[in-house]
């Protein structure tokens, strides 16, 4: 192999490299709190809010993932700017998911995970729940309309997994 086609070969192989790599965006992640802390604020854009900062929580709103498909949780009310801290358990024997976000938002959600069922969660939006598990999830909400928490796990938001947020 000559230098000219080693150097196009090793190129190329980058390039594949850094699309691969910078693809994980296809999907959503599940963040922990303290990876809230390390997300850059336009990390992810929503008209939801952004990412919240642990050190900016105002409170703590503990949410139940259940398997009647129903989140369990006070009213959701919150103020433009506040960030809240969501302490979010599956008490269920089925995944389920804590997303937040607008319709539009979840309607698309949806759609990739019929599309992609074995996709990874990286969004810091969404944490995704085993049976028993807790996380949290740290949120600083815009004010905008139509923001819902949601299950989009398939078949959870059609059978009424979600919560209507309201931003003031």
């Amino acid at each position: 192999m000559n230098t000219k086609s080693l150097m196009i070969g090793c190129g190329a192989a980058l390039l594949s490299a850094s699309v691969w790599a910078g693809s994980g965006h296809e999907g959503h992640g599940e963040l922990t709190e303290d990876a809230h802390a390390h997300a850059t604020p336009d990390a992810h854009v929503s008209v939801a809010g952004k990412p919240g900062r642990p050190d900016q929580v105002t409170r703590t709103i503990h949410v139940e993932a259940l398997d009647t498909m129903r989140f369990k949780h006070e009213p959701i009310q919150v103020k433009a700017g506040e960030t809240i801290r969501f302490h979010v358990m599956n008490q269920g024997q089925v995944l389920h998911e804590f997303a937040l976000g607008s319709t539009a938002e979840h309607t698309k959600h949806r759609q990739q995970m019929r599309e992609m069922p074995d996709m990874k969660h990286e969004d810091p939006n969404v944490v995704m729940l085993e049976p028993g598990e807790s996380k949290a999830l740290v949120w600083t909400f815009a004010k905008a309309t139509e923001i819902q928490a949601a299950c989009n796990v398939p078949g959870h938001y059609e059978a009424g997994m979600y919560s209507e947020i309201e931003v003031k």
